[in-house]
């Protein structure tokens, strides 16, 4: 897969694709010994991913990740896992705003709806103002960390009450597997659960405004309501006004007027009974169709539009930098279709995990990168090896051990050396350098100038190639060296 095909096309990708994806990952990056999955594994799982999904990254990785973990018996799926939530939970949230709804359409004086009781025309208050916060919290969604963090513990508190102990099959995978994929998947998890948590809150809402609807009619099937109103703040014109506003959009979809004639003599004041109490069943429906209007519609369209958010956080996760990057690491397994490259090392060991390494920074540097063939350049014999080689590829790599102290009269007459060769073959092709730090950084990892140092032996290197014909090659993160 070359650059020009790392397009930008992303299929639908579902959460359990994503996890897929992170268990694969977690368990390469940290499977330092090839355990699970070996060199071949790795190269046959990544032949057949690209085979299939041809230049669609993201369908790539999913191909992938399910070819891994179906070449091995060890439980990925079963220890590699995020915090579940008890279906229980949600069921019983959503039964309980029903019932709440229910109960708040018979608050009042028994056989009459008082229309401009705190718990119906709260229920709107109070939609309205979720609503509006929603839709901010939608469009421009808050990064609460420290909370995400609490929230996520106390899920896998009960994940792993519920599930049985998995010690045994962790034992069996890497040691640093579960960190690595908790530190793969948290965030997205959190962005999920908090999008997912806001659309169960709109069905509970928009449950509580159903149970009130429910209520109301069913206690006006068996009992016969009348509407009244009562206010220390309204008198009549102001009651009609705002009882004609609120209830104008009900009687333009049920074709039922509001009686705002009739509000008058609906009035209870003094605590002494309405003088013309009225039959509540046009107000019923009124009061009806206005909650499934300014609360069940809304919110249910909330609701899709977060339910179809979190459909996206999956997707987007895997297109970030961090993620394609990883996809170009993995990609290097395999042979593009561009021309081969030749691998030269010096002073480095050649075992395969180092060769893999390589392979990803060719690959990095040419993107369509054919053959990667390898070849170390003997110690104490560059001289000999440099009079004997010949370019065998149009594209070189050089690797030198960072730990070494440069020399002009070895590294920089062996770099000088192989690069007039190439250009004399193929004059278009610089030599690209690159410098192996692995070593160096873990024997300065303890020092607490560590970082500095490393800093000084690169100039070092620059110093000593300077003025030389190659191009050094440019590092992307999570590339491993300089």
């Amino acid at each position: 897969m070359a650059c020009s095909s790392f397009q930008r096309k992303f299929p639908p990708v579902n959460w359990d694709d994503f996890q897929q994806v992170a268990r694969a990952r977690a368990v390469e990056e940290t499977d330092a010994e090839a355990r699970i999955w070996d060199g071949g594994a790795r190269r046959a799982a990544t032949e057949e991913a690209k085979r299939v999904a041809g230049s669609n990254v993201l369908a790539f990785l999913i191909r992938r990740s399910a070819a891994l973990i179906g070449r091995t018996k060890e439980p990925v799926e079963s220890v590699l896992g995020v915090p579940a939530i008890p279906g229980w939970l949600v069921s019983t949230g959503w039964i309980a705003a029903f019932g709440i709804g229910w109960v708040l359409s018979a608050v009042g004086q028994e056989r009459e709806i008082n229309l401009l009781a705190l718990p119906l025309m709260g229920i709107l208050a109070w939609n309205a103002v979720v609503v509006v916060l929603s839709l901010v919290a939608l469009l421009r969604p808050s990064n609460e960390s420290a909370r995400g963090e609490r929230v996520e513990q106390f899920f896998r508190r009960i994940s792993a009450w519920k599930s049985p102990s998995t010690q045994d099959a962790v034992a069996r995978l890497p040691q640093k597997a579960p960190a690595k994929f908790q530190e793969l998947t948290s965030g997205t998890w959190r962005a999920r659960l908090a999008s997912r948590f806001r659309a169960w809150l709109h069905l509970g809402a928009a449950l509580i405004a159903i149970g009130s609807i429910a209520g109301m009619f069913a206690r006006g099937w068996s009992r016969d309501y009348h509407a009244v109103w009562e206010s220390t703040l309204l008198e009549s014109n102001g009651a009609s006004r705002f009882l004609g506003g609120l209830f104008a959009p009900a009687s333009k979809v049920t074709g039922i007027p509001v009686p705002l004639e009739k509000i008058p003599g609906m009035q209870r004041v003094d605590g002494k009974d309405a003088l013309a109490p009225v039959s509540a069943r046009d107000w019923i429906c009124l009061y009806g169709a206005t909650l499934g209007l300014l609360v069940v519609l809304p919110r249910f369209l909330l609701l899709l539009m977060e339910l179809a958010h979190a459909r996206k956080i999956s997707r987007r996760a895997l297109q970030g930098a961090e993620w394609q990057a990883y996809a170009r690491r993995v990609l290097s397994l395999v042979e593009g279709a561009g021309a081969p490259a030749h691998v030269l090392t010096h002073g480095l060991p050649t075992d395969a995990a180092s060769q893999d390494r390589w392979r990803q920074w060719a690959h990095q540097h040419w993107r369509d990168v054919g053959h990667v063939d390898f070849q170390s350049v003997p110690v104490a014999e560059e001289t000999e090896y440099l009079e004997s080689w010949q370019p065998a590829a149009p594209r070189v790599l050089l690797v030198f051990n960072m730990s070494n102290v440069p020399e002009s009269e070895i590294q920089r007459e062996l770099a000088e050396g192989i690069a007039a060769k190439l250009h004399a073959s193929l004059s278009s092709a610089p030599l690209v350098v690159a410098l192996e730090d692995r070593e160096l950084r873990q024997r300065w990892a303890g020092f607490a100038d560590g970082e500095k140092r490393l800093a000084e032996r690169l100039a070092s290197w620059r110093e000593t190639l300077n003025g030389l014909p190659v191009e050094w090659l440019k590092m992307e993160a999570g590339m491993g060296s300089r």
